[in-house]
């Protein structure tokens, strides 16, 4: 169990790096630069490659906003301490910890929805899915 808890800990830190389109990004920081809308581009205006044929990933997220994702799980241990110690006070450490478990397994593999809804989805269910170690 401990090693899937600490896999769901670092999975976004290891898969944001693929799911940003890094080059859209870097334009966005610029200036001189609008940012592309749907309306101009359709759908698929995030998708582009690199100059060394690596393809970009297709959300236009910038750092504040992948920082906010990434820190989203570790606000979630803050938050959720009491509730996780109450529950596992009333129901076990075993049971709470296991239910914990399962939850965030099922909102990790929720992801890629997620972050077709958008951003906050994703924000929202990082943060829900830390409770995996509170019964501890």
């Amino acid at each position: 169990m401990f090693v899937c808890m600490s896999s769901q800990r670092t999975n976004m830190s290891v898969a944001i790096v693929c799911m940003v389109n890094h080059t859209a990004v870097g334009d966005l920081n610029r200036s001189d630069v609008t940012p592309p809308t749907v309306a101009e581009c359709g759908h698929n205006v995030t998708h582009g490659q690199d100059d060394d044929g690596m393809q970009d990933g297709e959300h236009l997220w910038d750092k504040r906003t992948q920082g906010l994702i990434l820190s989203s799980f570790f606000w979630g241990y803050l938050c959720t301490q009491i509730p996780g110690g109450l529950l596992a006070k009333k129901y076990g450490p075993g049971w709470t910890y296991a239910g914990f478990q399962f939850t965030a397994s099922v909102l990790t593999m929720l992801c890629r929805w997620a972050t077709m809804v958008g951003w906050r989805r994703m924000l929202a269910m990082r943060f829900l899915s830390c409770s995996n170690s509170n019964s501890n």
